[in-house]
Parts: structure tokens; sequence; C-alpha cells
């Protein structure tokens, strides 16, 4: 009977030191940082749980998943051996303010939670924090309609020389847009309170294809921060900047992430009653023939050119010229001859269509 009771009680209190022991714990590199530059969120198991089994879905609300790696650490103490496993996730905040890290899972253990505190985007860099590189992103309207063009603009602001240079695009992570770049990008030097910087600009046109709520993520630029001493300025072009041989690999690693961009799309007005829905900036349609004939004979052609122009909308979204008819004469259309061009990351659509018309009978006719 004895001997039962101490085997219990050994039992019990192993389990309950594996239990301890087994706990999983969570650990950031910095609790007070900018919306827009990304931090360290450490999660460390031991051996009796599977780090692949975490949950990682609570963070996503207010946290976006730049990096991801693993590490494993062995230690040996009075004889008895551990493993520790570290999962080391590298975040961006998508919202400013203080900001809760909530539990995470990990089989049948959590994490503490962590309270951050989010600092506001800085948008241009100030005289009393003078901030080496920056970037910023924006767009010209953030509430617009359903298949409605418009512009998203990324700033990169370099004051420092940099290598080893990767920016990573942003994409859609919610909603159905087409998101395709505008032209290669362009730079120009700008002085900033007092300040240098070389100002990379890159365009992209965003056009939602449904209503609904449309999230970019952030753009993410790595860099690191080279030794001032092997500075040659900011007179090159961004390939070259970002890949100077005098820089060599030394320096500071650093990483930024640009503000996430939320759009409302709202659907086709309930008033509008028409065949294609035309969500255009502007748009122009005018027509020219030969005007030097004074006068048309029945039976003989006669071609009308007609051309429609578009502002903020793609060629494809510009239907087909759809001709009604007129007494006295037939009228044959060509398919429409399109042309897109970007300008000042505004697309412009233009769209040409050759109409030959034949009079059938003599009079006066009116053509729409």
């Amino acid at each position: 009977m004895v001997k039962r009771t101490l085997s219990l009680l050994f039992f019990s209190i192993f389990f309950a030191a594996s239990n301890v022991y087994a706990k999983v714990t969570a650990s950031v590199d910095n609790q007070r940082i900018a919306v827009q530059q990304t931090f360290r969120l450490t999660i460390d198991v031991d051996n009796q749980h599977d780090i692949n089994s975490i949950d990682l879905s609570p963070l996503q609300n207010k946290f976006q998943i730049v990096g991801r790696s693993t590490q494993s650490s062995f230690s040996n103490i009075n004889g008895r051996m551990s493993n520790k496993i570290s999962l080391v996730l590298t975040l961006i905040p998508l919202v400013q303010g203080d900001v809760k890290i909530p539990s995470l899972t990990v089989g049948n253990a959590q994490t503490d939670p962590i309270q951050l505190h989010i600092s506001k985007l800085t948008d241009l860099p100030q005289a009393s924090h003078q901030q080496d590189v920056l970037i910023k992103a924006s767009v010209d309207k953030n509430n617009i309609f359903v298949q409605q063009q418009i512009t998203y603009t990324l700033k990169l602001y370099v004051g420092t020389q940099i290598s080893r240079a990767n920016l990573i695009p942003p994409t859609i992570t919610k909603g159905d847009a087409v998101f395709e770049p505008i032209g290669k990008g362009s730079h120009d030097t700008q002085i900033i309170k007092g300040k240098k910087y070389v100002v990379y600009t890159y365009q992209y046109g965003l056009t939602p294809q449904k209503s609904g709520e449309i999230k970019i993520s952030p753009a993410i630029f790595k860099a690191q921060k080279a030794d001032p001493r092997f500075s040659s300025g900011f007179d090159s072009m961004f390939d070259d900047f970002f890949n100077n041989p005098l820089l060599g690999s030394s320096g500071k690693p650093l990483t930024l992430a640009s503000n996430a961009i939320s759009i409302k799309v709202k659907s086709i007005p309930s008033q509008f009653h028409g065949k294609d829905w035309l969500p255009a900036t502007s748009m122009h349609i005018f027509d020219e023939w030969d005007k030097s004939e004074k006068q048309f004979k029945v039976g003989e052609p006669i071609t009308r050119t007609i051309t429609v122009n578009a502002e903020g909308l793609s060629s494809d979204q510009l239907p087909e010229l759809n001709l009604s008819d007129v007494e006295g004469i037939k009228q044959y259309a060509s398919k429409g001859e399109r042309h897109q061009e970007i300008l000042d990351g505004t697309k412009l659509t233009s769209m040409t269509t050759k109409v030959t018309i034949i009079p059938t009978t003599s009079g006066k006719i009116t053509l729409p």
C-alpha cells in the first residue's frame, strides 16, 4: 500500500514538472516600433511540442508575416539533455496605437499575450529625427466604383549609401483586382529639411473587379546600410546605387515596410441602366470624313472615322461601336483599333473605328 502511494505521488510530481517544463514562451525584440518598421517575434518550445502545429491565424488582422525561420539549441544541465526549438517571425504592424499580440497555441500550450506600442507612420523625414531611409505608399483615391482605375504610388527615400538592396513589391491580400506596374519607375533628388535624398518612385494601376474591400500589403525594402567612409554619392542610377562594388557586404542590416493600403469599392450605381459600365475619368468621341466632298452619290461608299478617347480605362474596357439603323443608308463598321499609353500614371486609351456608309436613296440623311 505504501509503495503504491509513493509511486502515484512520484508520477504526479513528474507529470506536473513535465507540464511546467513544456511551457511555450513568446518574446519580441522591441515593444515600441513604427507602423512601417519590422520587428521579430520569437516563440520558444521544447521537444514535447511540434512547432509546425502553431496556429498563427490570430496575427492576421493586425500584422503581416514577412519572414520566418527556425532555430534549434541543445543543453545539458546536471546530465539532463533538453532541446529547444525557436520559431522567429519577422512581422510588420498594420495598425497604430497600443496593440496586443494575442496568445498563440502550440498543441495544448499557449503563449502569453504581449503588449506593443505602434507609433504613427512618418510621412517625410523630420528635422528633429532625420531618417536615412523611408518608404511610403499612397493611392490617388480610396473610395471608388467597381472597374474604376486608380493609381498606387510607392516612394522610396534614400539618404545614405546602401548595398544588397531588395525591394519586394506589394500584393493584393484581400479582394479581386487587376494590379500591375505602370512603367519602369523613376528617380530624382530632393532636399528635405536640409538633407539630400534620392527618391525612387514606382506606380501601379489598380482596377477592382468586384465591389467590397481591397487590401494591399506593404512593400518591403531590405538592404545593408553601408559604412559611410565608402560613400560615393547619389548620382548613379538605381542598380548602380544599390550595387556599388566599393560598398562590399559590410554594414547594418535594414528592413523597412511601407504602410498597408485599404480601398473601399462600391457597386455599380442602381440608377445606371446602360449596357456598358465605363467609369472613366473623362471620355470624348468625335468623327472625321472627307470634307472635300460636297455631295455624295447613291451606291458610292463613304468612309466615316469615329474615335473614342478615354482617361482611366484599359483598352479592353471599351466596347465595340454599336451602330443603330438609319433609313436610307447601309453601314459596315470595322473592328476598333485600340491604343493605350501611360501619362503621369494614368491610362489613356483610344479606339478608332472606320465605318463604311453606302447611301441607298437620295435626299437628306441625318446620322446620329
